[in-house]
């Protein structure tokens, strides 16, 4: 920050610095080209035969001096330094008769050139030819006959390989050796910046400015100095991008850690092996038992690496189909011994298997990754897991115990009752779940003392019941006139999958106090069930929750075909306040089942739909049309489409009195598969738009004038071609464009809107 040009670098203090044992040396001066003629290379490098990092800005090096540095500084490790590629660089031919002597180290070079009259030029050569430019060509030459085991710079990777060499090992992360008390490096590279020069240039032919690449690295090394929007960046950009710039500065690393580790894949255990000593040798060898059987705990000091990580970690999963996972899981658990082993875990998704159980239970499994700072556990089951009452109830007892704050308990198919058991221990357990907001539970959670217990927490908002099979001694809280007056304050929303017979599901909504205030409800019928079963179930639900606005209803499980959009279906669900509805049937390979119920009925019956989404049946214009005439707040639709003769040509749609929409819609449309195979064979036979995309643009833009998009259905083919839903948008943009209408700003991710549990079962 001198105003004067001070040269440092001067034989005395070069004499006064090598007194000191320095292995790190950081100098920064006003920039200068040619200062680097005011100073003696080779005495400055004999001055520090331990340097392992050297930094200097200011001073531009020659060939000569980096013959000195590599010459004299056998452990230089790391070098940041301007080099002035003059005359005395060597060509190729004039290098083979030098004879340096090579440095035995490996580098990792922050390379910078002078910017005006070098990079500059570079990249002109670089943009004009494929063959590398004779100046990057040069300074490649010369620092790998200088560091001939490895120099970490983009232009030499050629080379080593050419050599055959495995130079380019060099540890690209070498910064994270240096001393905690160096300065960080977004601070040193603003005070080593001449205020106001590098920021913004312009270029001579125009009065527009332009931005270098210097510019942007400015304008990044102050974003990085603010830790709240440093954070925001780290929250949006993807894990691989946080990774790869892990070692930019210090706050960097500080603020992308917690993101990073947050969330760890089923490769969890692998990846954690990785920061215990001897890794290798244990991941070799994933399979062996007999090895995990004789390990033994580390020392304090081999777990440095995995202390520090493991509080970052929040959500992990562990499943017992990934086998090698498993055995993983099983050694990592005894060279670590601390418990719980992620002690700031957030989030554990799990599932159990039979030959789990045969030599430990599920307590034993799941009890090194429980911790008080638990707020969601996700177990399932295979088929063959079914474990026992009394494991069940202590198992809830055990997670009430060390996790008191949990918020989320799915135990998803896990209990078969074949044997009486005792539940008081199971509600004593569940009531002290204060804060409790989603619970999903089997066929025990129907018990009287466990119902009275759940009616009683005061946070529980969703309740999901999991396969929950006929069993006559739990009958007894189904029964009408069972009351719980004052219980499920806080209850929203019922999952129910249905493994019992349907009258069982019926009575369910008898407990009023249970059904009452519900505002969602999703249901998944898996077992067979008549045409008129399915309407009184329907029936009853509408009775007795009146209140509900978002309903789900799968009906794909069992063997035959249900008929869902009957009249009276319709009547009643047309009772309810419904803005969220999703209907799923089986598929038939006969689309024309639509012709059986009365579209314009239906969207009649539901004036404040928001999103509606319908499996099973095939939608024809006239459907569409109603849709969009009849339900005006309707944002998402997601339906399969019958494409006949009913859909009008260009001209056909002109004489038609359409009343449109005035919302935007993101749609989600599908064809029949010979549909597509139609549309897509057309689409491969000519550049213009096929009559059947340009047909469904025309009718979903007169339908939408305020706006609709389609969700692309896949990405482009082998071919490169677009997919359909793609070429529809095409041809909306147009017609958009030529209405001169900025429809096409609908929000193309709409789908966050829904109820964060909607459609749980």
């Amino acid at each position: 920050v001198s105003p004067s040009d001070l040269g440092f670098l001067i034989a005395d203090i070069i004499n006064d610095l090598a007194l000191l044992p320095l292995q790190y040396l950081w100098l920064f001066g006003k920039d200068s080209p040619y200062v680097g003629s005011r100073w003696d290379g080779e005495r400055f490098a004999l001055a520090f035969p331990n340097m392992e990092h050297l930094r200097i800005c200011g001073y531009y090096f020659t060939f000569e001096d980096l013959k000195f540095i590599a010459m004299h500084m056998p452990r230089l490790g790391q070098l940041s330094a301007r080099v002035q590629l003059n005359a005395e660089w060597p060509s190729k031919d004039k290098l083979s008769s030098l004879m340096p002597i090579p440095s035995p180290s490996q580098l990792y070079f922050h390379l910078q050139l002078e910017i005006s009259h070098i990079i500059q030029g570079v990249e002109t050569v670089i943009d004009t030819g494929d063959r590398l430019p004779e100046e990057v060509e040069r300074l490649a030459l010369g620092l790998h006959i200088l560091w001939p085991k490895g120099v970490i710079n983009t232009v030499l990777e050629g080379l080593y390989k050419a050599s055959e060499h495995h130079a380019m090992g060099a540890d690209p992360h070498l910064r994270k050796r240096l001393p905690d008390d160096l300065p960080a490096d977004e601070d040193i590279q603003d005070r080593a910046r001449p205020p106001g020069k590098t920021l913004l240039a312009f270029n001579e032919l125009s009065a527009e400015p332009t931005f270098h690449s210097s510019s942007y690295h400015c304008i990044m090394v102050r974003v990085f100095r603010i830790p709240e929007l440093l954070s925001l960046v780290c929250e949006q950009a993807r894990r691989s991008d946080l990774v790869r710039l892990l070692t930019t500065s210090r706050l960097f690393f500080n603020c992308a850690v917690p993101v990073v580790w947050r969330v760890l894949p089923e490769s969890a255990p692998m990846i954690l092996m990785r920061l215990l000593p001897g890794a290798d040798i244990y991941l070799e060898n994933h399979l062996d038992a007999a090895l995990v059987e004789s390990m033994q705990p580390l020392d304090g000091q081999s777990l440095t690496r995995f202390n520090f990580y493991a509080p970052h970690i929040k959500q992990v999963a562990r499943h017992q189909r990934n086998r090698q996972a498993d055995v993983i899981w099983d050694g990592l658990l005894r060279l670590v011994d601390t418990r719980p082993i992620l002690p700031q875990l957030k989030v554990l998704k799990f599932s159990l298997s039979m030959s789990r159980f045969i030599t430990q239970g599920p307590i034993g499994y799941i009890s090194a990754h429980l911790c008080p700072t638990l707020v969601e556990i996700d177990l399932t089951r295979k088929a063959d897991a079914d474990m026992g009452p009394q494991n069940l109830c202590d198992l809830v007892s055990t997670i009430a115990l060390q996790c008191p704050r949990i918020r989320s308990l799915k135990l998803n198919n896990i209990v078969l009752f074949d044997l009486p058991f005792n539940t008081d221990g199971m509600a004593s357990s569940l009531i002290r779940l204060h804060d409790l907001r989603v619970l999903g539970l089997g066929p025990i959670a129907l018990d009287p003392k466990v119902m009275i217990a759940l009616g009683a927490l005061p946070r529980l908002e969703a309740l999901i019941f999991y396969d929950t099979y006929y069993i006559p001694k739990l009958e007894g809280p189904l029964k009408p006139n069972n009351s719980l007056p004052g219980s499920f304050p806080s209850l929203r929303h019922f999952g129910i999958k249905t493994g019992f017979y349907p009258e069982r599901v019926t009575r369910v909504w008898h407990l009023s106090a249970l059904v009452r205030g519900l505002t969602s409800v999703s249901v998944c019928i898996a077992s067979p069930m008549t045409h008129a079963e399915l309407c009184g179930f329907v029936r009853v639900i509408c009775q007795c929750s009146p209140l509900i606005t978002a309903f789900s209803l799968d009906c794909n499980g069992p063997s035959r075909y249900l008929r869902l959009l009957v009249a009276d279906t319709i009547d009643d669900l047309a009772l309810l306040p419904l803005r969220y509805l999703w209907l799923w049937t089986k598929d038939i390979e006969f689309p024309y089942v639509s012709s059986r119920w009365d579209g314009e009925r239906f969207a009649l019956a539901f004036p404040k739909m928001k999103h509606l989404r319908i499996r099973g049946f095939y939608l024809t214009f006239n459907d569409i049309k109603f849709i969009a005439m009849h339900m005006p707040q309707l944002r998402q639709l997601s339906v399969k489409v019958q494409l006949n003769g009913e859909w009008p040509s260009k001209d056909d749609l002109s004489s038609l009195v359409l009343i449109p929409s005035p919302s935007q819609l993101y749609f989600r449309l599908q064809f029949a598969s010979s549909h597509i195979e139609g549309i897509e064979t057309v689409i491969d036979t000519g550049d213009r738009l096929p009559e059947a995309i340009e047909r469904i643009a025309l009718v979903l833009h007169a339908l939408w004038p305020k706006g609709v998009i389609c969700e692309p259905q896949r990405q482009l083919d082998e071919d490169g071609k677009p997919s359909y839903t793609s070429q529809i948008n095409t041809a909306l943009r147009a017609l958009y464009e030529a209405s001169g209408s900025n429809a096409m700003g609908v929000n193309p991710h709409p789908r966050k809107r829904v109820p964060k549990w909607f459609g749980w079962v």
